[in-house]
């Protein structure tokens, strides 16, 4: 009469499957955070160190805050989300934090953007051998920068190229699997 199927292999692998969840999570998480405080000191430290272009620094301090936010907002919703039953349902109080994770997203893609003008303007036109020059910038910060901005640039496309076959194959499976539990469940029935 059970709608779903149990046996101990779906438990092991679900088991398995939920560990490497939380190890990927907790790795991303502290690759994030380390990047967030590598990328906020770099912007603090140069802060004055590029006349050439003034807003390279901020750039860096402001996505740092952005990615350090938004991985400590992470954390406390999985902490959250492990407390309710249903974490997924959208209640009025949810909505603020549904606004912040939105302001989140949309923010930092429109700030590297505006960073990726600043630093590719810059790319060829500084010189970092004298800082009483304007047309000077920290060669230390205009190369984090750079590689920075060009590695956010890369990971973006990386997402969406391994996002989409990902999930449409995580999609099949699913159905495969479901189609499966309904196919056992009515050769049940038939024995009855």
């Amino acid at each position: 009469m059970a709608d779903l199927i149990w046996d101990d292999s779906n438990v092991e692998e679900s088991s398995r499957w939920a560990s490497a969840k939380r190890t990927c999570t907790a790795v991303f998480t502290i690759l994030n955070l380390l990047v967030s405080i590598a990328t906020i000191s770099i912007g603090a430290i140069f802060v004055n160190d590029c006349p050439r272009q003034h807003m390279i620094p901020i750039y860096l301090i402001v996505t740092g805050c952005c990615i350090f936010i938004r991985t400590f907002r992470c954390v406390v919703g999985l902490c959250i989300a492990s407390i309710y039953d249903n974490p997924n349902e959208v209640t009025p109080q949810k909505l603020p934090r549904k606004a912040l994770d939105v302001f989140l997203v949309v923010f930092p893609l429109s700030w590297l953007l505006s960073g990726s003008i600043w630093v590719f303007s810059t790319h060829k036109d500084y010189q970092d051998s004298d800082p009483s020059q304007d047309s000077f910038c920290a060669s230390a910060l205009f190369k984090y920068a750079f590689r920075y901005t060009l590695a956010a640039y890369i990971g973006m496309i990386l997402t969406v190229v391994l996002y989409i076959p990902g999930y449409t194959i995580y999609l099949c499976c699913w159905e495969i699997q479901r189609l499966r539990r309904v196919e056992m469940r009515l050769e049940r029935e038939e024995d009855v």
